[in-house]
């Protein structure tokens, strides 16, 4: 007879953020290239994605 396996409640730690975000400096923005909205603390208005492109 096998044994079940009991779950741990054990989190990732590579799903954490690094930093901290501050909500109040979050800005909500639309990407110029795509027209993805997303929220960001950067300068620039450009979205990870397009950016890398």
């Amino acid at each position: 007879m096998k044994e079940k396996k009991k779950m741990v409640g054990i989190r990732c730690r590579c799903l954490e953020p690094p930093v901290k975000k501050d909500k109040e400096k979050m800005r909500l923005v639309m990407c110029p290239v795509c027209g993805k909205v997303y929220r960001t603390d950067r300068t620039d208005d450009v979205c990870f994605s397009c950016s890398k492109a």
